[in-house]
């Protein structure tokens, strides 16, 4: 038996968990409602005369294609001279390894293709359409063109489900055709709000995360001006995405997903020429910079100012009026890029020292520029990137702590770290693999507690705020065919490793971790959703949405006693407890993190303090290694329990599991009232909130009618259906309260008398109109 003692004494406020919604080569599968790379022809032309940014163009049959200045946006358009008639040009994408850089045409579906054009005589004639999986075009009806420019627009509906390699157009008339503004997308998941799609902003929502980071070494090298780029309003289409979410877009994205931006400000951040040579010299270094003051009147600045100014004419109000926080990184990884670009080693030689006196002269004198801007607000945040909290510390001249720390302590808001973890390769075993994951979350709390500890004796005893960038279990490589993945791939995507999240955040969060970006939203290995058209939600994305939705109030204190330890093997870490325990405490109401780390066996807990446990909410399952790369089999389960007070709770922890015991010092049992641990009103948080696309067919997690303890899925398949629930009369839902009340038998809290169950039967079936009123 392990005993829990807990102790209202808070030891942090709660880590407000975000994630990364970028993260490089086509990630806008996942984000984006557009099919079209560089929609405006911006990009420059290719050997075959077409503008090339991201996936290129190419002719079928006779035309001659060119790039001209000028157009209905941008600075430049297509130009076409068709030579015969029933020539195409078509913008596809090659069968690549990569499951998630597929895109599927969904039956049932609309596909709107739209596009400015103009012709060198009127009433020349195109067609616009799709390209299937066989590289074949699939037009609509023809559209007519004229000498001035105007827009056409064509629809696409498939009868069945097939591979949508990209977009074409075909022109039915020889002659001279000009083009712009070709944007293309689904009409049937367009969010209107962002025009993003409208099911990844959705599942970002249901996250509920508390930050957005827009970053990842890709943007290093993009220029103010793209980040600040609008070609056209939303009610024309999607916005283009390439190459990155330009800055109106994504603070539209933290606007409606109600998250504060984290944004790495690119070393790019030069002015209007030095961003061109690509990479940083000692002359930008030193002195080019006042992009970073731009952005600054940008987010904040009046009127009165040339880039506040452009902001208003954009359409938007000053943006630090939307947001509770703005946090600005400056760089992404700069101490050392792969390929040795846009890092401080300017020559390629620099020594360690001469590294981090760069960095500190880059960071000081970017830092002022943002500050003394017009722009510049009290809640606007400015920080360094740096790495793994153990990395370069010590005081010597080259650490963080010997160099950087006593150059730029007085300007810095906020440090960054990572929180990367895992050990391992294919030939460990289970029992290896998994303890490391486990064994981190003491390691990096220790580590993150000495790195906080250096850093304030080296800025004279003042704290910095500790946030993390990017974090995740990732070890193994970035995989290139996710049809043949390496057994590695398995591991990282599993319910132990999305259990080992939750361990590793919470033990990050009592260390003093602030905000936390976890990488990322989705792309490759390290997504928490899967691909299109599916978008399952990995066990990992489970693990983040009960961190955020089922934890609240403020990090207190808790003496584990019993439960055994561990020495694990290969991250050296010794007597690891089997158990750990993050409670979190909002007025006289608990949610209790606990942590089975143990690969084969439960462990029994008890929490000798009278309370009244009201639910579990667990994350778990029969085999360590499940995932939900086909489906999702695992997804957290709720339990409802008495609400009674007692003098005592116990639970049964389940191997590798992660349970959050929602408990008050006051008898209140769940009625889905106000009060919940979340803010959100909803007793239980929102475990059983609907998912994307299925609204409202889930009973919310403070009405406790349905299936307690059922699945946490988003199309109520497993018996939590709303209608489920009220089919048969009031004598079919006292049955089934009935039946999953006595499924919560792991604790001494069980419900066991059914005339209980059946007044909460009643109150629930009486409550639920004003409940529904409540969270209109």
């Amino acid at each position: 038996m392990v005993t829990l003692t807990l102790d209202d004494a808070v030891i942090a406020k709660k880590s407000r968990l975000g994630i990364g919604v970028n993260g490089g080569g086509s990630w806008y599968n996942f984000v984006g409602a557009i099919l079209v790379d560089d929609p405006s022809f911006e990009g420059p032309a290719d050997s075959n005369g077409f503008a090339h940014d991201g996936w290129p163009w190419y002719a079928g049959g006779s035309l001659t294609a060119s790039v001209e200045a000028g157009g209905t946006s941008g600075a430049q358009c297509q130009k076409v001279v068709v030579a015969t008639a029933g020539a195409s040009m078509n913008q596809g994408r090659a069968e690549l390894p990569q499951a998630p850089l597929r895109m599927t045409a969904r039956a049932g579906h609309t596909y709107r293709i739209k596009v400015r054009v103009r012709a060198s005589q009127d009433g020349l004639r195109l067609r616009l359409g799709v390209l299937d999986g066989g590289w074949q075009g699939i037009y609509g009806a023809d559209l007519s063109a004229g000498t001035s420019w105007a827009v056409v627009t064509s629809d696409y509906r498939p009868a069945a489900d097939h591979l949508l390699r990209g977009i074409t157009i075909r022109f039915m008339d020889a002659g001279t055709y000009w083009l712009d503004d070709l944007v293309a997308w689904d009409v049937d998941d367009i969010d209107p709000a962002t025009g993003l799609s409208a099911t990844f902003v959705s599942r970002l929502k249901e996250l509920r995360p508390a930050t957005l980071r827009l970053g990842g070494l890709g943007v290093n090298g993009i220029p103010l001006e793209s980040y600040l780029r609008r070609f056209w309003d939303l009610d024309y289409g999607p916005p283009a995405l390439g190459p990155d979410l330009d800055l109106g877009t994504f603070l539209r994205l933290c606007r409606e997903v109600g998250a504060d931006p984290f944004i790495t400000v690119p070393p790019a951040f030069s002015d209007g020429s030095h961003w061109q040579v690509g990479d940083l010299t000692r002359e930008v270094l030193e002195s080019v910079y006042a992009d970073h003051g731009n952005l600054v009147d940008y987010l904040g600045g009046g009127p009165e100012t040339s880039y506040g100014a452009r902001r208003q004419a954009d359409g938007f109000e000053p943006w630090d009026g939307v947001f509770g926080s703005i946090y600005l990184e400056l760089g992404n990884e700069l101490w050392g890029t792969p390929d040795g670009k846009w890092d401080m080693d300017l020559t390629g030689q620099e020594s360690q020292q001469q590294q981090m006196e760069n960095y500190a002269t880059y960071c000081a004198r970017r830092m002022n520029e943002m500050k003394t801007r017009p722009g510049w607000r009290s809640n606007m945040r400015v920080g360094f990137c740096g790495r793994s909290p153990d990395v370069w510390l010590g005081g010597w001249p080259g650490s963080y702590d010997g160099t950087l720390i006593p150059a730029i302590g007085a300007l810095t808001d906020f440090s960054t770290i990572d929180l990367y973890y895992g050990e391992g390769s294919a030939s460990d075993s289970d029992e290896a693999i998994f303890g490391a994951l486990f064994a981190s979350a003491v390691w990096h709390e220790r580590a993150i507690g000495a790195m906080k500890a250096a850093f304030r004796q080296a800025n004279g005893g003042r704290d910095i705020e500790t946030t993390v960038y990017e974090g995740n279990a990732t070890w193994g490589p970035y995989e290139s065919d996710l049809q043949n993945p390496s057994a590695l791939y398995f591991k990282e995507v599993s319910l132990g490793a999305a259990v080992s999240l939750l361990d590793v955040y919470a033990a990050a969060n009592r260390a003093g971790v602030t905000v936390n970006n976890h990488f990322h939203y989705g792309g490759n290995i390290w997504g928490a959703t899967g691909p299109y058209p599916e978008v399952w939600r990995k066990p990992a994305f489970f693990a983040l949405k009960m961190f955020n939705t089922e934890l609240g109030g403020d990090l207190v204190g808790c003496a584990v006693q019993g439960g055994g330890a561990w020495d694990d093997a290969l991250t050296g870490e010794r007597g690891v407890p089997f158990v750990a325990c993050y409670p979190y405490l909002e007025g006289d109401a608990y949610s209790v993190l606990l942590i089975n780390r143990h690969r084969s066996e439960p462990r029994e807990v008890r929490l000798p303090h009278r309370l009244a446990p009201q639910a579990t909410i667990t994350l778990s399952g029969a085999d360590i290694n499940q995932n939900n790369e086909t489906g999702e089999t695992i997804v957290p389960r709720y339990a409802s329990l008495s609400g009674q007070l007692q003098d005592e709770v116990r639970l049964t922890l389940p191997p590798f599991s992660a349970v959050v015991l929602k408990a008050s010092k006051s008898a209140s049992p769940l009625d889905g009232g106000d009060g919940g641990a979340d803010g959100d009103g909803d007793a239980g948080g929102d475990a059983f909130d609907a998912g994307p696309g299925d609204p409202g067919t889930e009973p919310d997690a403070g009405d406790v009618g349905g299936e307690a303890g059922g699945d946490l899925s988003r199309d109520g398949t497993d018996g939590t259906d709303e209608t489920g629930a009220d089919a048969g009369g009031d004598e079919g839902f006292r049955d089934r309260l009935l039946g999953s009340c006595g499924g919560c038998d792991s604790s001494s809290g069980r419900v066991t008398d059914g005339a209980w169950c059946l007044l909460l039967g009643i109150v629930y079936r009486f409550s639920r109109s004003g409940i529904r009123k409540h969270k209109a």
